[in-house]
Parts: C-alpha cells; structure tokens; sequence
C-alpha cells in the first residue's frame, strides 16, 4: 500500500501535477499460495473498478474504491486511521474480536437503504461498551464511561462515519499487520493444549488406579493471563469431585 501511494505521488511529480492526468491503481491482496494468472486478473478488476470511480484518480483497496486523498488519510500519512486505531489498541486492549465486528458495522453504515442499518450505532455502543466492562485497568465507573465515549466517537464518527466503507481499508490494513501475531499465539496455545492433553492422560491413570471413575475432561484456555486449566471431573464412593490443573501456556 505503500508503495502504491509512493507511485502516485512521482508519478504527479513527473506529470507537473496535471489536473488532467489522472493516477489509478488496483491492490489485491491474496494469500501466498494463489496462483499469479489468478493474482493478475484480480489486480485488473481492481484497476477497473478503481477507474470507474467518479471523477478517476482513485484506488482499489480490499474491495473498496476511494480517492487517493482519503487513502493517504486511511493508511499512509502520519496519524493515519490504521496507526490511530493501533493508539486505541495499547490504551483500550481492542480484541481482533471487536474489529472485526467493525467490519460488519461499517457496511451497515454504508447501506442506509435498509431500516435495520440504521441500528449501526447503538450496536457501535453496545459492543464498545462490553468491550471496555471487561478492561481491568480501567478501575471505576467513570474511566470506563469516559473511554466508552472516546471509543465510539474516534471510530464511529471519525471513522465509520466520516469513511464510509472505505473504513475498511483502515480496519483490514489493522487486521494483517496483526495476522502474523496472531498466528504465532494459535501455535503458542495449541503447543499448550497438547501440553496439558499429556497432563490430562496422567491424571486419568492415575485417578482410575484409586477406582475413581472419569467422568468428564475438559481443557479451558484463559487469554487475559495467557493460561490453560485442565479440569477433571470424578465419581467415586466419596461422590463427585472436580480437580484443577492450570499452567502457563509457552
């Protein structure tokens, strides 16, 4: 994305900055493995559709046309939207959970024909503030309140609202930068879960070695403290006993 907006911005150099020449580009992004024939036809349609935006010298991002301003403002320039949606992440812990949701309340904004897209920003503030409820650091009414309200109006209005769905450029750029972390804490977790499915199996043995009867193991992953608890649920002459095993996953 970067370099599309580094081309541009020579190619109006180049050009003295006409006014009549205009500069569109079309992004795609795929995964790795699709195969280049498929990859260019992609990358033309979204040239096309970045062509026939009114009034041209546009871009074609993650579906969504805008103009090259606005994509400046989305992803390129400093405290662009994607890096101000990184400030709200290390001041209010936003979950991958959220933006996605964002996602949806975005296209919701965007078709205002349907009556029940006009419930887009309520639904903005219900799950903003189910978001900040579960923030620990936020210790009093008022701090959550507060960063409620901050949430809501730096997205929804200068956001979701000020964007349109070219929003979601800004909100998928957010998603991959974070996708690499993401799958590094998936490989994390599932090494802990074949950790503890190990410690499970030992305590199974072992409980049925003194007649208990296994009824039930269930293993629960705890983000917030970056733990797995096994818990193994017994019968025996004494009646039914749970025990608990928690660790740190690696």
């Amino acid at each position: 994305m970067l370099l599309a907006a580094e081309l541009r911005t020579e190619f109006s150099r180049y050009v003295a900055d006409n006014p009549g020449i205009h500069f569109s580009a079309g992004l795609s992004v795929t995964k790795p493995k699709i195969p280049i024939q498929q990859l260019a036809v992609l990358g033309e349609d979204a040239l096309e559709q970045a062509k026939a935006y009114e009034g041209k010298n546009a871009v074609t991002c993650f579906g969504q046309t805008v103009s090259w301003v606005d994509f400046d403002r989305l992803v390129t320039v400093e405290h662009n939207a994607t890096e101000h949606l990184e400030f709200l992440r290390g001041h209010y812990a936003l979950s991958t959970g959220y933006i996605y949701g964002l996602l949806r309340l975005t296209d919701m904004a965007a078709n205002p024909d349907k009556p029940e897209n006009a419930l887009w920003r309520s639904q903005l503030h219900y799950r903003t503030y189910r978001l900040i409820a579960s923030n620990r650091d936020l210790k009093n009414t008022e701090d959550k309140k507060r960063a409620c309200l901050h949430l809501v109006s730096d997205i929804g209005e200068k956001g979701i609202k000020e964007f349109g769905s070219g929003y979601r450029i800004a909100l998928h750029a957010y998603l991959y930068q974070h996708r690499d972390q993401n799958q590094e804490r998936v490989m994390a977790l599932n090494l802990g879960v074949i950790k503890f499915d190990n410690i499970a199996r030992s305590y199974t043995t072992k409980l049925q070695m003194k007649q208990r009867n296994v009824l039930r193991i269930q293993t629960v992953e705890m983000p917030t403290n970056r733990h797995i608890c096994v818990s193994i649920t017994t019968s025996c002459a004494c009646g039914i006993r749970k025990l608990n095993k928690t660790c740190k996953v690696p």
